[in-house]
């Protein structure tokens, strides 16, 4: 799979995330999310994505919330895969959960790849 580096240096990769209904989204690369997807409520509710469980969510200042969880089908490595999602407010990340097994490269300027690839 190959994404690219924003103007603003953010590693990105368009995912096809599905539903009832299915978007393109471009989401960051983030290794200190140890989940699959974090959405917003706006893009859950767009996608119509099957409501989950209550979980509990350790943010960066180590301080934990509860969020709702949903139900995911994400083109990865051209598969459909099955993904739990938090609803949070913020930008759409990509957590360790989907990286694992998977080698990352990034050319980190503006403009530069990236590239994730299954590890054998």
């Amino acid at each position: 799979m190959i994404g690219f580096v924003s103007p603003q240096g953010r590693p990105i990769l368009r995912l096809v995330i599905s539903g009832t209904n299915t978007q393109e989204i471009e989401c960051w690369l983030d290794t200190g999310f140890d989940g699959g997807l974090l959405l917003n409520q706006e893009t859950v509710a767009s996608l119509g994505l099957e409501a989950g469980s209550t979980v509990t969510a350790l943010l960066a200042d180590g301080s934990a919330i509860e969020a709702q969880s949903y139900r995911a089908e994400v083109q990865w490595n051209e598969e459909a895969k099955r993904v739990q999602v938090v609803q949070a407010e913020g930008l759409p990340l990509i957590g360790l959960t989907l990286l694992r097994d998977h080698e990352i490269r990034i050319h980190l300027i503006p403009g530069g790849t990236v590239g994730i690839e299954p590890i054998d």
